[in-house]
């Protein structure tokens, strides 16, 4: 190529030729990387200058591989399973909540504990004192009352088994069994046992000697007459004799220094 002289005349045989003044434009960064890419071809690959080659870029597209399936869910634990697993944490929590429940209770109302426990033990006193002064003041009154409890259930018991009364009446009858004659006179209310008395004095050695006859009166009503004295075995009369005596011996006690 020519050399360019700048603000001068070129001058060959066939004449001159005028070559204006030229400034190189600044190279850019993307000029050098081109050019240096472009040297670097002609280094390796052998491109020369003037000649131009294509090449012709493949590009295969591979498959894409399948995705792999997702593993399935576990199925949600139910309530029992739940407890079973955590058993263990929950006793180990129970136990230690009710530990510090306790103690926290006991450190707060301890006092308060103490002092009901203090009031209790004066009522019970009170009461213990109370109970021995009732049974001091009504202990002679609770034998009176236990007579009366007799009394009732006896007289309620014969309006069914009129019966339990015959041992009392051949018990009396012996003791009068010297008496000539003799007349058992039994409430109307105690048919069974007026027949049972009757039969019994009539196969024994009374034989002839006494009879039973009825007596409109209250339950338990039992009299016999002999030529010796009469002899009043009714329920009601043992019951009073029996009050009479317990009387006796309260006033006996109570005059005893």
């Amino acid at each position: 190529m020519p050399d360019i002289l700048r603000g001068f005349f070129w001058q060959q045989d066939e004449g001159v030729v005028q070559i204006p003044d030229w400034d190189a434009p600044p190279e850019t960064p993307e000029q050098d990387d081109a050019q240096e890419q472009e040297q670097d071809e002609t280094e390796d690959g052998g491109f020369v200058e003037g000649v131009s080659s294509e090449i012709e870029v493949i590009h295969t597209e591979s498959e894409p591989e399948p995705e792999p399936e997702p593993e399935p869910e576990p199925e949600p634990l139910t309530d029992d399973q739940l407890r079973e697993l955590y058993r263990p944490q929950w006793e180990q929590m129970r136990t230690i909540a009710e530990r510090r429940a306790y103690t926290d209770a006991y450190s707060e109302y301890r006092d308060k504990l103490q002092n009901c426990l203090d009031e209790m033990n004066v009522c019970l006193a009170q009461l213990d004192g109370m109970y021995k002064e009732f049974v001091e003041e009504y202990a002679v009154q609770l034998k009176y009352l236990a007579v009366d409890i007799a009394e009732k259930w006896l007289c309620g018991k014969l309006d069914t088994e009129d019966g339990i009364l015959q041992p009392l009446v051949m018990e009396t009858l012996a003791k009068v069994k010297d008496a000539k004659w003799m007349k058992v006179e039994l409430s109307d209310r105690m048919v069974e046992l007026s027949e049972k008395i009757q039969t019994e004095l009539s196969e024994s050695e009374f034989a002839g000697r006494a009879q039973v006859t009825a007596k409109s009166g209250q339950q338990g009503s039992c009299v016999i007459y002999t030529d010796a004295g009469d002899v009043d075995a009714s329920v009601h009369t043992q019951a009073e004799n029996v009050r009479k005596a317990f009387l006796a011996a309260d006033q006996s006690e109570e005059k005893t220094p």
